[in-house]
């Protein structure tokens, strides 16, 4: 193997070790929200009514309640031009959530604009961004003189874990499918 070929493997492998943590941590907490993408979303019971869930969503209940911000980007989501009344009142006093517009805008274009698809493009544009920084500071690191495995310590930073995973400290055992859809018993009782 030649010289840069190994050095665009070893500028490679950052990436390649974040994408395993990702998936391995993306499976666990999927078998935990019962294959239910919608646990990463993390809608609370108290927004509910604002965000609207879509059907057969899992929703944190109980000191959960409030849910997380991704609750807020899924109804943005939904509407990114802000077209709906509903949307803007969504949000209540918490207009500023409207300010963030690319994250939420992105996933409504790879979703083809399907409210039922922005979970899985949702997580999967939080995915990209993390794999795309650890690539670009594996690039960074590489032009400096540095080793490129500098990017692991970018890839893995619990910030980016965390906000990958919409809310990993919160008490997954409190959420529960929408109460209009009993046929989606599944929930973490």
């Amino acid at each position: 193997m030649d010289r840069r070929t190994r050095q665009i493997l070893l500028a490679a492998f950052p990436v390649l070790v974040v994408g395993v943590v990702l998936a391995v941590a993306i499976g666990v907490h999927l078998h935990d929200y019962g294959g239910n993408l919608t646990g990463f979303v993390q809608f609370g019971s108290y927004f509910a009514k604002a965000t609207r869930p879509p059907h057969g969503a899992l929703v944190l209940s109980g000191p959960s309640r409030y849910g997380y911000d991704g609750q807020f980007y899924y109804a943005l989501a939904r509407d990114p031009l802000l077209l709906h009344d509903s949307t803007l009142n969504s949000f209540g006093g918490e207009a500023f959530r409207t300010w963030r517009v690319a994250y939420p805008a992105v996933a409504f274009v790879l979703a083809g604009g399907q409210p039922q698809a922005l979970p899985a493009t949702l997580l999967a544009v939080n995915v990209a961004v993390v794999l795309a920084l650890t690539a670009a500071f594996a690039v960074y690191a590489r032009s400096r003189g540095w080793s490129p495995l500098w990017a692991l310590a970018v890839g893995l930073l619990p910030g980016f874990l965390l906000a990958t995973l919409r809310g990993l400290a919160a008490d997954r055992r409190r959420a529960r499918p929408r109460s209009d859809d009993p046929g989606r018993a599944r929930g973490f009782g």
